[in-house]
């Protein structure tokens, strides 16, 4: 009775969570994009310096709360089982790429080192959706990451998988939080003055696992977050005879 009981609050608990992180996304991002648009339009007009660098810093902080808006949006939509992967055939180097470019400016602190082996095959998933992991990853790592220190994404090949993984040279995840990091509304650190409310990595473990992948953290000379992608069969590449 009391396992039933459990289960029961847990479900109701879960759906409650559910209702709020969709309430608060579709009610929050209209003012928000308001708020954006006017911003923009100062951030364009002749302004004396210093306003000018209050209409900038306004910008900032209305892009960084759009941001967690999103989170808690995707999160919705996931929790809920509301999106459909779009997978295809594609080289990971191309959604590595446009995620760090895609940050821009918040990765201008830290050197991006990418290291792939040259056999790397295709792989089968939603680019949209991966590229989302990848930049909360990287947007992660950069801010709990000194300033100027480098950033690398590595892949290779284990088993049946591909192993993505994403390192930085911070002190690391706390120990006791090793397997606790991808809960929703977890953070590695709570004591933590960074800007956060933990939904990145949440999010990350729903994509992931929605491809049929693992994500795990550890730490090795700074905080390093793994994914897994399974390699199932590339589509073989035919050739016109006439051609060669």
């Amino acid at each position: 009775v009391e396992v039933a009981q459990r289960a029961q609050l847990q479900m109701t608990d879960e759906r409650l969570r559910s209702a709020i992180l969709s309430a608060l996304s579709h009610d929050i991002r209209t003012p928000l994009t308001v708020l954006y648009g006017m911003a923009d339009t100062l951030s364009l007009a002749h302004l004396p310096p210093v306003t000018r660098d209050m209409v900038s810093t306004m910008r900032e902080q209305i892009l960084r709360l759009n941001s967690m808006v999103s989170n808690l949006l995707d999160m919705a939509k996931l929790r809920a089982g509301s999106i459909r992967l779009n997978q295809e055939w594609q080289p990971v180097e191309e959604v590595i790429g446009a995620s760090i470019k895609l940050l821009g400016t918040a990765l201008a602190q830290h050197p991006v080192k990418v290291i792939l082996p040259p056999d790397l095959p295709l792989l089968k998933f939603d680019a949209v959706l991966m590229e989302r992991v990848l930049c909360n990853l990287l947007e992660n790592a950069a801010k709990y990451a000194p300033p100027s220190s480098l950033i690398t994404i590595s892949a290779q090949i284990e088993g049946g998988n591909a192993s993505i993984s994403v390192r930085d040279t911070d002190p690391g995840f706390p120990p006791d939080k090793l397997d606790k990091v991808f809960d929703l509304f977890e953070r590695g650190d709570s004591e933590s003055n960074v800007p956060g409310v933990g939904l990145g990595l949440a999010i990350c473990r729903s994509i992931v696992e929605a491809h049929g992948g693992e994500i795990r953290a550890s730490n090795c000379d700074g905080a390093c977050v793994t994914f897994t992608v399974p390699l199932g069969e590339p589509p073989s590449i035919e050739t016109d005879e006439s051609d060669e």
